[in-house]
């Protein structure tokens, strides 16, 4: 596919041939107030990109949809890569060079320059936007909204003095509604990225930042989105008061212009104060590089983490990485056995404690016998061991919320995994297992977040999961529906016998 310098560096193909480099060059940590910076990029460049992100930050707020934001506690994790063959390389990421991972310890930005080493704070600002979409809570972010906000926010033009949106290659914009990979209503409906083709991804990304350019800088319609967003029903066309061939012609209409509004904000006066580098040795770069790339490759990643504890039999992150590795790949005995090490190592580690807790719940998740009702009681005695030792863990919270969910007692659950989702609401996880507290307690907010775990899981058994109980939803308000149709029936017949 031919790039133009404003088409999504997101689905562009990198050029060039896969080689070695991120593990040869110096890695390090900078820290600021709202992120963490892991990358081999020199100081002066980070430096600016945190200076960049906190402009952005703040000029974008007005068009970030949703009232309540998450707590600040946990800085967002930048993984900047100073080349796109590396990224490519170490992630194995072949159509896109930047994409935001959700995690139980913190959300993960993973960003390289794109073709021609151009992009990397475009790229960057794109992913942000998910991440601050993230932090909102109890709005649904469909795939259309989600990627079409990144892509008009990202492109800001910040100058000395001012902040511009909206910029937009209208050519790209045109064709892609034109195309004939993606129509509109398939757009609307998008939920797995991972399935589509190349041409699929590009006319999905482009038709999506058409429409948030129109429904947020032509024709105005925010409160309109505000409703649509908080609606568990509602399509697009019907929030907007048209049908579908309506909606389709006004933003035919709407490339038709001679150029496109943009919104000019005075740019914040920003400082922000950059702490570091605090570099990685060998083995910290080694280890960090490979729990990238797990998340594509368990299996390369489980035999490089074993490497490196042939190197350092003493080095406590790669046996709590080979726990939970394992423990993601279904291997829970072995991952058990690597998480009991590490607690062995450090008894009073909140990460060891969590760790082997999390394994042995996960051995019983579907399971209920006397065996496995003694793992849950050890798992939730060392969730909460390390949930005191480190009460910002998320993952116990998590944990805790399943450990009361398996055991009927979802109004206990909701409390831990109410306290997880505000903290991280970004995460799959969460939003499946309190969507499905919700569900069993009858809250309406249920289908909001079943939704969204569906939305952004990529792991097959969250995906079944969040399908299954959003199917249980319906057919309870199905049957809710028929019973006070019944009754609103038996009514009248009731007081047509008393005349």
């Amino acid at each position: 596919m031919r790039t133009t310098t404003l088409v999504l560096s997101l689905v562009a193909v990198l050029a060039g041939t896969a080689r070695a480099g991120a593990t040869d060059n110096q890695w390090c940590r900078y820290t600021t107030e709202h992120a963490e910076f892991l990358t081999d990029l020199p100081t002066r460049r980070v430096v600016e990109l945190a200076q960049r992100m906190e402009v952005f930050r703040q000029s974008v707020q007005p068009f970030v949809h949703g009232d309540h934001q998450v707590s600040e506690e946990a800085r967002i994790e930048v993984v900047a890569f100073r080349s796109a063959k590396d990224f490519q390389e170490a992630l194995q990421a072949t159509h896109f060079t930047g994409f935001m991972r959700s995690s139980l310890r913190q959300s993960q930005l993973l960003v390289s320059p794109g073709p021609m080493n151009q992009w990397l704070t475009r790229n960057t600002l794109h992913e942000y936007t998910h991440y601050l979409l993230r932090k909102r809570l109890d709005v649904r972010i469909p795939t259309w909204y989600d990627e079409g906000l990144a892509s008009l926010l990202s492109t800001a033009r910040i100058t000395r003095r001012e902040v511009i949106l909206g910029r937009a290659p209208m050519r790209a914009l045109r064709r892609a509604l034109q195309g004939n990979h993606m129509d509109l209503g398939s757009v609307l409906d998008a939920s797995v990225l991972f399935d589509l083709s190349l041409e699929q991804l590009n006319e999905l990304y482009l038709t999506s930042w058409t429409l948030m350019h129109y429904i947020l800088l032509g024709a105005h319609k925010t409160s309109e989105l505000e409703v649509y967003l908080r609606s568990t029903h509602r399509g697009l066309p019907d929030a907007l008061q048209m049908s579908l061939p309506e909606l389709k012609a006004q933003l035919q209409a709407y490339l038709k212009r001679r150029g496109l509004p943009v919104v000019k904000r005075a740019k914040p006066a920003v400082e922000v104060a950059v702490q570091g580098p605090k570099c990685l040795s060998d083995l910290e770069r080694d280890h960090a590089l490979i729990m990238l790339a797990a998340h594509s490759d368990r299996d390369g990643a489980l035999a490089r983490l074993h490497e490196i504890i042939q190197r350092a039999p003493d080095f406590l992150p790669a046996r709590l990485s080979l726990a939970s590795t394992y423990t993601q790949t279904g291997e829970y005995d072995t991952a058990m056995r690597y998480a009991q090490d590490a607690l062995d190592m450090a008894p009073h580690s909140a990460d060891a404690q969590i760790r082997l807790g999390l394994a042995l719940s996960q051995t019983c998740l579907f399971k209920r016998s006397q065996g496995c009702a003694m793992r849950w009681q050890r798992a939730t005695q060392l969730l909460e061991g390390g949930l005191r030792a480190d009460p910002t863990r998320i993952d116990a919270k998590l944990g805790l919320g399943v450990a009361y969910l398996h055991d009927n007692r979802p109004q206990d659950a909701t409390a831990h995994l109410r306290s997880a989702y505000e903290h991280a609401p970004w995460v799959p996880h969460i939003n499946l297992y309190l969507g499905e507290c919700y569900r069993l307690l009858g809250d309406p907010r249920a289908r909001i977040l079943l939704t969204n775990a569906l939305n952004w899981t990529e792991a097959p058994v969250l995906e079944r999961l969040a399908t299954a109980a959003l199917r249980e939803l319906n057919e309870a308000e199905e049957r809710r529906r028929l019973a006070e149709d019944w009754l609103s029936e038996t009514d009248g017949s009731l007081s047509e016998t008393d005349e």
